[in-house]
C-alpha cells in the first residue's frame, strides 16, 4: 500500500485477483420509508467520497434502497455484503 493513501482506497486482495475495501459503508441506520430518500442519498455520497464496499441486511429493512442507490453506480469494483436472518 501507498505511503498515504486514503482509508478508502485500501483494499485487500482475494484469491480471484479481485481488490475488496477494507473499509465500507453501513447501513443499518439508514430507513427507506416511503417519502423519504435519506437511504439512498447516503449511499451516493458514499459513492462521490470513493466508498465501494456496502454492507446491509434483510432485517435492516433498506436493501431496496442501498440496490436503487447502486444502480446508479458504474458497478466497477462495488461490493454488497449481507446477512441472513436465522
Amino acid at each position: 500500500e501507498a505511503q498515504g493513501s486514503s482509508a478508502l482506497s485500501r483494499s485487500l486482495s482475494l484469491r480471484n485477483g479481485l481488490q475488496l475495501p477494507r473499509l465500507g459503508m453501513g447501513t443499518w441506520q439508514l430507513s427507506d420509508k416511503e417519502g423519504s430518500s435519506s437511504c439512498e442519498d447516503a449511499v451516493h455520497a458514499a459513492l462521490e467520497a470513493g466508498c465501494r464496499l456496502f454492507d446491509t441486511a434483510s432485517i435492516y429493512k433498506n436493501e431496496a434502497a442501498v440496490g436503487r442507490a447502486l444502480q446508479t453506480s458504474t458497478g466497477e469494483g462495488v461490493f454488497v455484503t449481507s446477512k441472513c436472518s436465522p
